[in-house]
């Protein structure tokens, strides 16, 4: 799996070559600069056993319940407050309640446990009952949690060695965490076979070709993509079913060695373009 070291190389790039996105790589080199300098200390453990994962995998099982997240509070607090006063210092909006998140992380009666539990659920309550408690905008709580959640998911996917191929897994949610697809790739050396990454941990695994991964429609006749700009490696899955979307990357095209997360960032205007055809996101 990428390193933080090599997303920010990427990044770097775009923010030299691109334009149009030199802003917000900016902005994520120096969030991603921030993690990469923490290294283990982030204040989220999992008590999941990876060696499990093969085992459990058979049985239908993700790896990792929210039962399994441990927290350690004072590194916890510092790296979030960390990230806080990274976006304050790297962004132009959301200053005011940036500052007021941090005054409230030393509060006694957080649940941190909780709060990393239901994003990993997508309980959406949780997120908005803490965000309107400490009348903040709950998106903002939500991304800035999401980061710490993230970088422990990934030290840990990186841990896994039991990692045999998922062939018995067909579910359209990570194997390892839970959590839905946020990108999909086919493959430049298996006859472009599918595969889904993470929206959380970023661990990839097969998927049918022709099926949305959010709803399950099969029906050809509802499956559309559509590419845009210069670039046709990436382009929109989307289905007239659920009226979802997911982008993916043909590798067989290009870019390939851009870690999936970097492109995600990278490739906004198709987000925008969807949206614009009536699609919602799927992660």
């Amino acid at each position: 799996m990428p390193r933080f070291s090599e997303k920010i190389d990427c990044l770097k790039d775009a923010a030299k070559n691109r334009a149009e996105y030199a802003e917000i790589a900016q902005f994520f080199i120096s969030v991603y600069s921030f993690v990469e300098n923490s290294g283990e200390n982030i204040g989220i453990k999992f008590k999941a056993d990876s060696s499990k994962f093969s085992e459990k995998n058979r049985e239908g099982l993700v790896l990792i319940e929210p039962a399994d997240i441990e927290i350690e509070k004072d590194n916890l607090i510092k790296f979030v407050d960390g990230i806080i006063k990274t976006c304050a210092e790297s962004g132009k909006a959301g200053i005011d309640e940036l500052s007021k998140l941090s005054d409230v992380l030393p509060t006694q009666d957080i649940d941190f446990k909780a709060i990393f539990a239901a994003i990993l659920k997508r309980d959406r309550k949780v997120i908005e009952e803490f965000s309107a408690k400490y009348e903040l905008s709950s998106p903002l709580v939500e991304y800035i949690f999401e980061i710490p959640l993230k970088a422990a998911l990934e030290n840990f996917v990186d841990k896994i060695t039991d990692n045999q191929e998922t062939a018995e897994w067909h579910n359209s949610f990570c194997p390892v965490c839970g959590s839905r697809a946020g990108m999909s790739e086919l493959s430049a050396t298996e006859d472009g076979k599918r595969y889904l990454v993470c929206s959380s941990c970023n661990y990839k695994w097969s998927f049918k070709r022709l099926q949305c991964p959010y709803c399950g429609n099969e029906e050809s006749a509802n499956l559309f993509y559509f590419t845009a700009g210069e670039d046709p490696s990436i382009r929109v899955d989307g289905c007239k079913k659920c009226s979802r979307y997911i982008k993916t990357r043909d590798n067989r095209v290009g870019n390939a060695d851009i870690p999936l997360d970097i492109v995600d960032i990278l490739t906004i205007h198709l987000d925008l373009l969807a949206s614009k055809e009536g699609l919602e996101r799927g992660k």
